[in-house]
């Protein structure tokens, strides 16, 4: 009986009883129905945003309904998305004949224009700033916003894994602006994610890729990926508390940090 507002290949978003928030329902990829792939991308993604909003990094995250569904605020999507890179991934090396995993002196931002940033089925456009400046897609205060706020997340996702013996190779952020009725003020919010398949992440011990960023969908990340994911940050263990998670003990660390 739920009003559904809009739907893609990976969720379904529902109308909440409270307004300006929204129901999101991840469904199991076509082709992988009953493979649970869903339920760890609700888990997965819902455990990353709730960290960040801890850090004071803020998303459109609210809390876990169930084991599919996240209460999310009810954003405007923004047209522009952003990729850092760690090290030089597959793509920067065909296009920069550079080694693959050369590490970076700092983290590679690249901008990507979505025509129509609400369907998630058109592919992305690569662009660069003065793209974005020069089509007024977005304010150039909201485009120094969503720098200041992806260099935050790269930082804080990089430590994070890093603990769980991962290394972050790339990570696609996409944002959202959230009107605040009580302060009358807008925010810039991190939005749908970091879902796994946002994520390219390697197993520092054996070089294998554990998950690889799908911008465009070329290698979708398989349920069985998500599990080795999931079982790494400690989701998947229910006997395991949240305090005696690696993942959890760095949270603890870089907040420690922040007060400091």
């Amino acid at each position: 009986m739920r009003r559904k507002i809009s739907e893609d290949d990976r969720r379904i978003c529902y109308a909440s009883s409270a307004e300006g928030l929204l129901v999101q329902h991840f469904k199991d990829p076509v082709g992988e129905e009953a493979s649970g792939s869903g339920v760890l991308d609700s888990r997965i993604s819902g455990y990353l945003m709730d960290c960040l909003n801890h850090v004071g990094i803020k998303t459109h995250f609210v809390r876990q309904l169930n084991m599919r569904e996240l209460l999310v605020q009810d954003v405007k999507l923004m047209p522009i998305s952003i990729v850092s890179h760690t090290v030089v991934s597959q793509s920067l090396a065909t296009r920069f004949q550079s080694p693959e995993g050369t590490p970076l002196t700092r983290p590679l931002l690249e901008f990507y224009y979505h025509a129509h940033p609400e369907n998630s089925c058109m592919c992305p456009v690569l662009v660069g700033e003065d793209h974005i400046r020069g089509f007024s897609w977005i304010t150039e205060d909201d485009l120094q916003d969503i720098i200041s706020c992806a260099l935050r997340v790269h930082d804080f996702l990089s430590g994070f894994f890093m603990a769980t013996n991962l290394l972050l190779c790339d990570l696609h952020l996409q944002f959202g602006q959230f009107f605040d009725p009580v302060t009358e003020s807008s925010h810039t919010l991190v939005v749908d994610g970091p879902l796994p398949d946002a994520l390219s992440l390697k197993d520092i011990h054996t070089g294998a890729y554990i998950s690889t960023l799908s911008l465009y969908k070329e290698k979708p990340i398989t349920a069985e990926q998500k599990k080795i994911l999931g079982s790494k940050m400690g989701l998947l263990d229910a006997e395991m508390p949240p305090e005696k998670r690696e993942s959890s003990a760095w949270l603890k660390l870089f907040k420690k940090g922040l007060r400091d």
